[in-house]
């Protein structure tokens, strides 16, 4: 199956700017928090399943900072209708 193209994503930033990206970084925080609350309380039951959960939530807040530094960075920036 081929893959598909980025093109009927690209309306997002046009229609809701930067507001999606301020959304997707609650959704992203909110996943934060409730994967660091999984950590603690898999940590006393099986130490093993705490420890593996680390690595993904080390990606997760890396995506977060991203996401942040994307929707600081890109405050003022208008679309007119135009496709970026």
């Amino acid at each position: 199956m081929p893959a598909l193209p980025a093109r009927p994503l690209r309306w997002l930033f046009p229609v809701f700017g930067t507001a999606a990206l301020w959304a997707a970084f609650l959704v992203i925080a909110g996943l934060a928090v409730s994967l660091a609350f999984l950590i603690v309380r898999f940590g006393p039951v099986s130490p093993a399943a705490g420890l593996l959960m680390l690595p993904y939530f080390s990606w997760i807040v890396f995506s977060s900072s991203l996401n942040l530094y994307s929707a600081i960075h890109n405050q003022g920036l208008r679309c007119n209708g135009f496709f970026l």
